[in-house]
């Protein structure tokens, strides 16, 4: 076999084991955030993603290792999503107004994302992978960065921002998990107050977080 009648199968397979690898991260994804890593098992995990159990492993090591390749995937694609969306700064309080808002967002845009983490907080396993505890940190200092920015231009009052970044994360995790019982509620009660888009509410948090930290002078 000629080396030119033996390349242009390595692309495909390339293309195969990148497609086998996607597939087994959204079943993945779906199946943790449905059942919690303990109650999702490699078979199921296999039969979503019509590939072979073995796959796991050649691909990922063991069901630890895609796990934390899917959480590590969505905080990159989040914390992509704040670098392309975030403006060069501009004002310190509309700066972090739209950090408030492009985050919670990308939080509610992957609802599988708050499920698994909100799983993994409540079984205390997060911070014991580094990799995904280490990413998960970046969010954290992104929102210092964006206050203390305010702050020393005294356009922010004294808070705590790991505290103001529990409240941005709490809400938008607590309304992506929520979902689904405000859209039975709306549709099976008859109460369309319930039913609550994504815009509408990242607005109002946004508006909600700065009234809380602004300065009274400004």
């Amino acid at each position: 076999m000629t080396a030119s009648s033996a390349s242009p199968a390595r692309p495909a397979r390339r293309r195969n084991a990148e497609a086998t690898k996607a597939r087994l991260m959204a079943a993945g994804e779906d199946l943790f955030a449905a059942h919690g890593f303990t109650g999702t098992t490699l078979d199921a995990i296999a039969e979503k993603a019509e590939a072979n159990k073995a796959m796991v492993r050649y691909y990922f090591g063991d069901k630890d290792g895609l796990y934390t390749a899917i959480i590590e995937a969505i905080i990159d694609d989040v914390l992509a999503r704040l670098k392309a969306e975030l403006a060069q700064p501009v004002d310190p309080v509309a700066d972090m107004g739209d950090f408030i808002e492009v985050f919670a967002r990308a939080i509610i845009s992957r609802p599988g994302f708050p499920r698994m983490i909100l799983r993994d907080y409540l079984d205390g396993e997060i911070m014991t992978r580094e990799g995904p505890a280490r990413k998960l940190r970046n969010f954290m200092e992104t929102t210092r960065r964006f206050y203390e920015a305010g702050h020393a231009k005294g356009r922010f009052r004294a808070v705590d921002p790991h505290m103001l970044h529990l409240s941005i994360v709490g809400s938008a995790i607590f309304f992506s998990v929520t979902r689904r019982i405000r859209t039975a509620i709306s549709t099976h009660q008859g109460m369309a107050d319930f039913e609550i888009e994504a815009a509408p509410f990242t607005r109002h948090l946004r508006d909600l977080m700065l009234s809380g930290i602004t300065s009274t002078q400004d």
